[in-house]
């Protein structure tokens, strides 16, 4: 879909001279599509993000019962 638009600019400097200016300009409307590909993409990097989450998560577990057996394994040897 294209529109038109056409300006007329008309210049009077005095009474014998008189000039006219015609702009005529066209646009161009188009529908912009955004590729399968960088939307198969967006989509692979919102599950790597996701992934990565989970690994912070399972990492922060698996820290926190090392922490515990340690502190099992201490209280063993006291008592042995």
């Amino acid at each position: 879909m294209s529109e038109v638009i056409q300006n007329t600019k008309v210049n009077v400097t005095d009474a014998e001279q008189i000039s006219f200016e015609t702009c005529r300009c066209e646009s161009i409307t188009a529908e912009a599509h955004i590729p399968q590909d960088f939307m198969r993409l967006k989509g692979m990097d919102n599950i790597v993000s996701e992934l990565k989450l989970k690994l912070k998560e399972l990492k922060a577990a698996l820290h926190a019962e090392e922490h515990e057996n340690v502190a099992l394994n201490e209280r063993a040897n006291k008592v042995s």
